[in-house]
C-alpha cells in the first residue's frame, strides 16, 4: 500500500483515477536537496473494463525529479517513510 504517497494531476486528494491524468508515486526524497523527491510517474493513456478487471495503457518513467510535496504538507519538515 502506498499511502500518502500518490498525486494526481498535482493533486495530492485521492480521487478515481481517469483517462488522461497523470499520478506521481512518490518514492524519497531528493539526498541532497528535501525540496526535492524521485518519484515514479505514470501517465494513463487508456484503460478498459474486463470481466476480470481492467486492461490499462500507460507510460511509466521510472525516475523523475519533481517538486517534494510531501514536504510541503509536513508544514517545514521533510516526510519521513
Amino acid at each position: 500500500m502506498v499511502s500518502n504517497k500518490l498525486a494526481k494531476n498535482d493533486d495530492s486528494k485521492k480521487d478515481e483515477v481517469s483517462k488522461r491524468d497523470d499520478i506521481e508515486v512518490w518514492l524519497e526524497p531528493h539526498p541532497e536537496n528535501p525540496l526535492l523527491a524521485n518519484a515514479l510517474r505514470i501517465k494513463i493513456l487508456d484503460y478498459v473494463l474486463k470481466q476480470h478487471g481492467y486492461d490499462i495503457e500507460c507510460q511509466i518513467w521510472s525516475q523523475q525529479l519533481i517538486e517534494n510535496w510531501r514536504h510541503s504538507e509536513s508544514s517545514g519538515t521533510a516526510a519521513s517513510e
